[in-house]
């Protein structure tokens, strides 16, 4: 490998990198020893060692894009080190690799960015952008079909929803789905929703952690959805390997041709909505309190930041606009008054003190130190019980290997989310950017949060819920057992926070976008 290194501690991580890639001449992953070996090494040196060392390491593996970016992503993982982040979009944005593997690389990454809480998105948002963007250029390039610019009065009074997934009506995309269809539809609108999805595993990210990207049908095609607050018709394009760029061509090409008002693209990253961008106006409503990555001429950011519009708007590129609006994802719903069930139908005794944990992805967002956490407040009684919700095999297989087996109970996926969280006492959220549909659902059951800032739940949930550290958690659910006017207090608190969320005129924001397409389309 010829590497030369000036000290022992370099000596000891470039032995390990010898020994990773032995292994993986012998077979197709690191076993966990020289993870763990990795990962000592590398926190073992100092900072201009760990810059040195990443450079070196990148030069000599930069031939190799699936060992390059299966160690970035290892080491990413282990260290949680921001340093790795621009090594990953280097190799991301770089077209000698395979534009299709690059791609769905790319989506894990995102995904563990989301997961993780990592990010710094002021210093690594343009780079990002950059790399999706040329990811977009790439594809145009190989579609090989441009379309003219549609002059504004010539569309039509529809809206083309773009995501990457739906699901059901507790996922926030599809939650969003069905309230701006609903929106739309009262307003006079024609809407329909294309879903732009792949699953997102035919690259070469850490294989052990990868994400499997769930949606609700899985061929390309139309399809129509009865939800119970509207019905959502639209397109499902299915992209494979052996045929994306074929399927990226019909989808472009059946936007062009509905001539919409505009496509609004629900979260970031879609694809489909950033190569729609050269022909029509494209807004992109991001779900948490970040800038989503796009490359959108406008951008609805779903809350008032006036401390971050600055900020915000020295990240914008090509003519891009920041537009803070206000939206409801659900109705505003009275705490339920006859709980429909109760501590005991999941077999937890009335008098336990419930702590629930919520989300689609624990497997990958509990870490061992929200775990060590969750353990200091199951010792502080032993009436405590910690109610999961959601279906995570590995997090639950570990907890029952353990000597608190007993004391955690796996609700799995619950239909009626709302009511099935009303059985805790508190809602604790673990480290992560999401959960902001679990935190709103607990506060309209007036179970107080607990949460750290910088969040969607804290976002959702106000300062009232936030605390400082995880070190604080444990401290702060004995508050809530041991003093019951905080506990009144909170519960107020959550009412307050749920209506302010959800007593909004959705009506007004999408007129709001309407008049800033119309102003940036003329």
């Amino acid at each position: 490998m010829g590497i030369c290194a000036d000290n022992n501690k370099e000596k000891k991580f470039y032995a390990v990198i010898h020994g990773m890639l032995g292994e993986l001449a012998g077979g197709s992953q690191f076993s966990a020893a020289l993870v763990q070996k990795l990962k000592d090494a590398y926190q073992a040196m100092e900072e201009e060692q760990q810059n040195s060392c990443l450079l070196t390491v990148y030069e000599i593996m930069e031939e190799d894009y699936a060992a390059a970016i299966y160690f970035m992503a290892v080491l990413l993982r282990e260290t949680g080190d921001r340093k790795v982040i621009r090594y990953v979009i280097r190799l991301l944005s770089s077209k000698r690799y395979p534009l299709w593997e690059r791609m769905n690389d790319a989506s894990q990454f995102r995904f563990f960015l989301f997961t993780g809480g990592i990010w710094n998105e002021y210093k690594e948002y343009r780079n990002m952008r950059h790399m999706y963007e040329g990811i977009l250029e790439e594809l145009g390039d190989a579609m090989n079909c441009r379309y003219p610019v549609q002059p504004f009065e010539m569309r039509r009074k529809k809206v083309i929803l773009v995501v990457s997934q739906m699901s059901n009506r507790y996922h926030a995309p599809t939650g969003y789905v069905i309230q701006i269809c609903r929106c739309l539809a009262r307003m006079g609108y024609e809407a329909e929703c294309y879903i732009c999805h792949y699953f997102g595993v035919d690259g070469y990210w850490d294989w052990n952690k990868s994400f499997f990207s769930q949606n609700m049908m899985h061929e390309t095609g139309p399809f129509v959805r009865e939800f119970a607050d509207a019905e959502v018709k639209g397109y499902n394009f299915e992209l494979r390997g052996s045929d994306y760029i074929e399927t990226l061509k019909l989808a472009a090409g059946m936007v062009y041709k509905e001539q919409p008002e505009y496509v609004l693209e629900i979260g970031s990253e879609t694809i489909l909505a950033g190569l729609c961008r050269e022909f029509t106006t494209v807004v992109t409503m991001g779900l948490t309190g970040r800038v989503p990555v796009t490359n959108a001429q406008l951008i609805a950011v779903l809350e008032e930041a006036p401390d971050e519009e600055a900020l915000w708007d020295a990240l914008m590129e090509n003519g891009q606009t920041v537009l803070p609006v206000r939206f409801a994802m659900y109705h505003f719903d009275e705490k339920t008054s006859v709980p429909k069930y109760r501590k005991t139908d999941f077999g937890i005794p009335d008098d336990n003190f419930v702590i629930v944990i919520a989300g689609n992805r624990l497997d990958l967002e509990i870490k061992e130190a929200f775990e060590q956490i969750l353990f200091q407040m199951l010792d502080l009684e032993e009436r405590f019980t910690i109610a999961v919700i959601g279906e995570c095999p590995v997090f639950q297989k570990r907890m029952a290997e353990g000597n608190r087996a007993g004391r955690f109970c796996f609700l799995g996926y619950q239909s009626d989310f709302k009511s099935a969280v009303g059985i805790g006492d508190v809602f604790v959220n673990p480290p992560r950017q999401g959960g902001g549909t679990g935190g709103l659902f607990a506060m309209m059951e007036e179970v107080p949060v607990i949460t750290l800032g910088g969040c969607d739940v804290a976002a959702v949930s106000g300062d009232a819920f936030a605390c400082d550290s995880l070190e604080d958690m444990p401290a702060l659910v004995r508050r809530y057992v041991t003093d019951r006017e905080f506990m009144h207090v909170q519960k107020e608190n959550c009412r307050r926070a749920a209506e302010a969320n959800l007593n909004v005129d959705n009506g007004e924001a999408f007129q709001r976008i309407h008049d800033a397409v119309k102003k940036l389309s003329s």
